[in-house]
């Protein structure tokens, strides 16, 4: 069953290529949605995907690239499936 979550990760993870990084994992776990910078410093995603899959997801989150440094998680899940539309992860510019 697929469920729909908005996940806030905060730290350094603007202008070190995060958004990169999140969207090749979501595009090989086949997760739909999108990742987009935040006014605050933290980047925004909505994602849609198999239930089983947002522990994985939020492990490999975690981890970031090589120039960012997660230092705190927030994940909710989404009552209404607002990603019915997309076909694919992007990021939002």
């Amino acid at each position: 069953m697929e469920k729909t979550y908005e996940i806030r990760v905060f730290g350094k993870v603007q202008g070190v290529g995060y958004r990169n990084y999140v969207n090749k994992i979501a595009t090989s776990k086949n997760i739909k949605g999108k990742i987009e910078n935040k006014e605050d410093g933290s980047v925004s995603i909505f994602a849609c995907m198999k239930d089983d899959f947002i522990d994985s997801f939020v492990d490999d989150l975690k981890v970031g690239n090589t120039y960012s440094k997660v230092s705190c998680i927030k994940v909710e899940e989404v009552e209404d499936n607002i990603l019915d539309d997309y076909k694919d992860f992007f990021i939002a510019y």
